[in-house]
């Protein structure tokens, strides 16, 4: 039996949050208890449910026919929202104007370009000419919304990030005293290069290419391991695939860069030595 969740709203509730309405019409102020029962539903829904159908004017209706609920006319097909969560797939939800269903409580959802505090005193004041005893609860912003929705997942991915920026610090500091050794190895070999006429940036050039070589395989060994691997990251990635080309490019950027940066000073070193003197102390 297909499921999905109800929310009864009031026909500015799309509006207000910018929920878009992809095919036929919101909700109405024609939409009464005394006009014909009518129903939004989602576009996941639409998809799961009725895929490739027009839906416009088609009914649907709540529980089975031992329940004698209404048949509702179709009108509208809206975006789909996440509801359960940023991480959570899009489920179906279908919708019903508030004048034509009853319940017990209500969000009330409100677009404005003041503070908040000053909205929120506003509600109060409004509420209290109805009813001085009705209690306004979970008074939240959007942004506290989102932010709420996305704090698990946030902690994990600045979790990753710091020992991710460890992993490259150990990482430049490696090269660094790798390379460092080889040079001091290869001191006899430079100063004899010098001595034969070989240019300071030759050298430079020559303790690069040969320190990035082995930078160059760890990178593409790593890379690919990422690509393999990078299923496990999507629970803590929004908006962009784990496999993201722009992603991979700026991340293999970084590596060379801070490889490149960590060779570049024991390479310069290398330009300064004096072959007279090393050679004199071999």
């Amino acid at each position: 039996m297909p499921v999905a969740p109800l929310l009864i709203t009031t026909p500015t509730y799309f509006r207000t949050l910018g929920i878009p309405i992809m095919q036929g019409r919101a909700f109405t102020e024609a939409d009464t208890e005394k006009s014909r029962p009518v129903a939004i539903i989602s576009h996941t829904m639409a998809h799961r449910y009725f895929p490739g159908e027009n839906l416009i004017g088609r009914r649907i209706r709540q529980g089975g026919p031992e329940r004698g609920n209404a048949w509702r006319e179709i009108v509208g097909v809206a975006g789909d929202v996440k509801y359960m969560g940023l991480g959570a797939p899009d489920v179906p939800v279908y919708y019903e104007p508030e004048t034509q269903n009853t319940s017990n409580g209500m969000f009330l959802s409100i677009r404005s370009t003041l503070q908040p505090k000053t909205v929120l005193t506003d509600v109060r004041h409004i509420v209290d000419r109805f009813d001085k005893d009705l209690a306004l609860d979970h008074q939240r912003t959007m942004n506290e919304l989102l932010s709420h929705s996305v704090s698990l997942p946030r902690s994990r991915a600045t979790l990753l990030t710091i020992m991710a920026a460890l992993a490259l610090s150990l990482a430049a500091i490696g090269i660094y005293g790798v390379v460092t050794f080889t040079v001091n190895q290869r001191r006899s070999e430079i100063a004899v290069r010098k001595a034969l006429g070989a240019q300071p940036r030759v050298l430079l050039w020559l303790v690069i290419r040969q320190s990035m070589q082995p930078v160059v395989c760890g990178v593409l060994v790593g890379a690919t391991i990422a690509a393999v691997l990078g299923r496990a990251m999507e629970s803590v990635l929004f908006g962009i695939h784990s496999r993201d080309p722009l992603t991979f490019a700026i991340a293999t950027g970084v590596l060379f860069l801070i490889a490149l940066l960590a060779c570049c000073i024991p390479a310069i070193r290398s330009g300064a030595i004096d072959p007279a003197a090393t050679l004199r102390a071999e």
